[in-house]
């Protein structure tokens, strides 16, 4: 297969996996919220947040930088270094989370006694989420490294199909209720993996007969370009759990839940922005020595993608009672004037949708790790004080003024090397925008 098949068919399999995903998790976050009183519910979302957490310990990002190397190392017929990648990886992440997971599931009695019954059982099963994500890693960095990108798709849609279907029968048939949303997320995880074993044995019994490498070069990886994006993966996990926790401490377990039913409306909402920062991510390296062409795509994909969020955000307005309310009931009303305010962070993630792919096309991942540490202490700064002065609305403010900080900065960086955004471009109809337009106009007659 050509090198274009091999992207175009990786590209396809990976937009279709996100699609599905995306409707599953709609439908299986719906069904959770209905189901849970708000308590509940905001138990859960600390818990999966408390997971995220400890998964920056199981996979820092090491994962992330051994796909390109072990790809890499593939072309070039190394295949004992491969293996030995392979090897090392699978140690590091079954050492790991064997070690979290017994943590967590004996701390369970200090949570009991801290908290409640309720609370210390979640600890027990959230552990066990750390033991299958733990596989999770191994299959999926394998499936990646080696193109496989049927297997990825498989993967997501099997554990994401499953998790609505333990959801619907553990909640709503057998009445577990909050336990039994609990346990679908692990049992929904290692479904996934016993559907999806044979195609992971059939990558791995092509090393069986290969000696591994003894150069020791795994942990040069890791001290050299590695530990940029190690760092870079563990802030921003950090950077997206820690404001449930620090709304749980100042405001309680309820107001998490009406908290997150009103941010992960805006996730949702922004993933049409988001697939083309994924866009990017591919082309914009090919341009690399064409500082000016780089600098045309980032100007106008900031234009457009901020036209985009304009139409979004008051159709996200309008729109937003009647949608929480068939969504979610009354008991989430509230969440209705938090989301019509956090609804505004698309503009600044619109502002900063070329920022990460300039970035990793230059190798500036180094400035790129700083902004996440810079950005991280300052949302905590932030969120602290203002909770204090305006309570719930402390948070949401402190988010979307870090959304536009994290441009400020990220631009700060990358005009040092060349890159400029010119702001006047956003308001003027150009040649370019015209072309575009008559070549959209042609596209949707030809399909009307």
């Amino acid at each position: 297969m050509s090198l274009t098949s091999t992207i175009a068919k990786g590209t396809g399999y990976i937009t279709l996996s996100n699609i599905l995903t995306t409707f599953l998790n709609l439908i299986s976050f719906i069904l959770i919220v209905n189901l849970l009183n708000r308590y509940e519910y905001g138990l859960i979302v600390l818990a999966l947040s408390a997971v995220n957490i400890a998964n920056i310990l199981l996979d820092p990002g090491i994962g992330s930088v051994l796909i390109s190397d072990i790809s890499r190392e593939r072309q070039g017929n190394r295949f004992d270094r491969v293996k030995t990648m392979i090897y090392r990886y699978i140690q590091i992440e079954t050492f790991l989370g064997i070690i979290i997971f017994l943590i967590i599931f004996f701390s369970s009695s200090y949570f009991e006694q801290k908290y409640s019954k309720l609370v210390a059982h979640l600890v027990m099963i959230s552990s066990f989420l750390i033991i299958v994500n733990a596989g999770k890693n191994i299959f999926l960095i394998n499936f990646s490294s080696h193109l496989d990108f049927k297997s990825i798709f498989m993967f997501n849609f099997i554990e994401n199909f499953s998790k609505l279907v333990y959801v619907i029968v553990f909640g709503y048939f057998l009445k577990l209720g909050i336990y039994g949303i609990m346990i679908a997320y692990p049992l929904s995880t290692i479904t996934a993996l016993i559907f999806i074993y044979p195609n992971y044995i059939k990558i791995i019994n092509k090393y069986f007969q290969i000696t591994r490498s003894k150069e020791g070069f795994f942990f040069r990886i890791i001290k050299t370009h590695g530990k940029w994006a190690i760092g870079i993966r563990s802030v921003k996990r950090f950077y997206d759990n820690t404001i449930p926790w620090i709304i749980q401490y100042f405001l309680g377990v309820e107001a998490v839940a009406i908290f997150n039913i009103a941010f992960k409306a805006v996730i949702y909402a922004n993933l049409l922005l988001t697939s083309l920062e994924s866009a990017l991510m591919p082309i914009i390296p090919r341009e690399i020595k064409n500082t000016e062409k780089i600098r045309k795509i980032a100007n106008k994909s900031i234009k457009y993608s901020f036209i985009f969020s304009i139409l979004i955000v008051v159709f996200s307005i309008i729109l937003a009672p009647y949608i929480f309310y068939y969504a979610f009931g009354e008991k989430y009303l509230e969440s209705i004037n938090i989301f019509r305010i956090l609804i505004f962070m698309l503009f600044a993630y619109s502002l900063n949708l070329p920022m990460r792919p300039i970035f990793f096309s230059m190798r500036l991942q180094r400035y790129l790790f700083n902004t996440y540490v810079i950005n991280l202490l300052l949302l905590l700064l932030f969120s602290i004080i203002l909770i204090q002065f305006i309570g719930f609305y402390g948070i949401i403010y402190a988010l979307i003024i870090n959304g536009f900080l994290t441009f400020l900065l990220r631009y700060w960086y990358i005009r040092k090397f060349g890159i400029t955004i010119n702001f006047r471009e956003f308001i003027k109809f150009d040649e370019y925008d015209r072309r575009l337009l008559i070549k959209f106009k042609t596209k949707v007659k030809k399909y009307l």
